[in-house]
């Protein structure tokens, strides 16, 4: 029963990954990318025994196996490569970045013992950080990406894509922080960053 509950616990987490890539072109629909951080905060608050680091590890090789796809369509089709190689190099890729997730989510459990949306976020944003220059970087599949065609768009002159990302996943928290506490207040400061989106000036 524990290893059935194990593998549905990954399994859901392999899924709210994916979901991110629902944000992303040619998809084109952001409120995925606040489903996927909201699912990934929820299903960490689970009393199940702690498997953060593989929790983390199935979280990133969804999020990335889904939303890095045309990594296999370079090897494979523009790089004449063998499919069985083809498919076991994207594998690989997919996995090694999914780690990062793993590192992400087991340094979440183990800072902050007691849970906390703001301890989830900053780590959130340390590692998109991370991943802009670890290796010579990977700068894909960022939150704040997803939301360039909102109001959200306007922080970008402000801080770049960092707070931009820094607010779609404060707003993907506050509603998973309402959910949990059933208390409509966190899910007002998700509005309210979102209305900010609308005052800040467009033209700069």
């Amino acid at each position: 029963m524990v290893q059935q509950d194990a593998l549905l616990r990954y399994i859901l987490f392999f899924i709210s990954g994916a979901l991110a890539t629902l944000a992303f072109a040619p998809f084109n629909l952001p409120v995925f990318s606040i489903i996927s951080v909201a699912g990934a905060y929820l299903l960490l608050q689970s009393p199940v025994t702690d498997r953060s680091f593989f929790s983390g590890w199935s979280f990133g090789s969804g999020y990335f196996g889904a939303g890095t796809s045309w990594v296999f369509v370079s090897i494979y089709y523009h790089s004449n490569t063998p499919l069985f190689l083809a498919i076991v190099l994207t594998l690989m890729f997919v996995v090694g970045l999914g780690l990062l997730f793993a590192v992400q989510f087991w340094s979440y459990r183990r800072l902050f013992k007691q849970g906390g949306i703001l301890g989830f976020g900053a780590i959130w944003m340390l590692f998109e950080w991370l991943r802009s220059w670890l290796f010579t970087g990977f700068p894909w599949l960022y939150v704040g990406y997803a939301w360039i065609d909102t109001p959200l768009a306007h922080l970008a002159p402000l801080g770049g894509v960092w707070l931009v990302s820094t607010a779609v996943v404060l707003i993907a928290l506050l509603i998973a922080q309402s959910l949990l506490s059933r208390n409509l207040l966190p899910l007002a400061g998700s509005v309210a960053i979102l209305v900010t989106g609308y005052l800040i000036p467009t033209d700069w």
